[in-house]
């Protein structure tokens, strides 16, 4: 299998993820527009950020044990999904392409990853 199919999804999901940790972490001007539009409190996307920015290590350090890659994934899973939700109540109809578009990409980058790996079929 060559490496670029399973490493840009890959790649899409640490840099969209990093970006937005940082963001959210800084709680930078459009972070407290989204809080406020969303009725969120402020801390939620602080604590939000670090969860993300630790999931991002956790994806990119090789050789970490595979079922906390598969919790991992299912966090940034259920981060897109909650994202997706929240915008489809407010009726952000426009924003709703980013996290459907991420769920895509993550599911592609779990595919590739996780289920292709040589360790998860050991586990079968």
């Amino acid at each position: 299998m060559k490496k670029w199919i399973k490493n840009i999804p890959l790649l899409v999901i640490v840099i969209s993820m990093l970006i937005s940790g940082i963001g959210d972490v800084m709680q930078i001007e459009a972070v407290k527009k989204v809080s406020i539009n969303l009725g969120y409190p402020l801390y939620f996307f602080s604590v939000l950020g670090i969860m993300k920015l630790i999931g991002v290590v956790l994806l990119i350090i090789p050789k970490f044990p595979l079922e906390i890659k598969i919790m991992t994934y299912s966090g940034f899973f259920f981060d897109f999904l909650f994202a997706f939700i929240s915008l489809l109540y407010n009726g952000s109809i426009i924003a709703l392409w980013v996290p459907f578009i991420l769920i895509f990409v993550l599911i592609t980058s779990f595919y590739f990853n996780v289920l292709e790996s040589p360790e998860y079929k050991r586990l079968k």
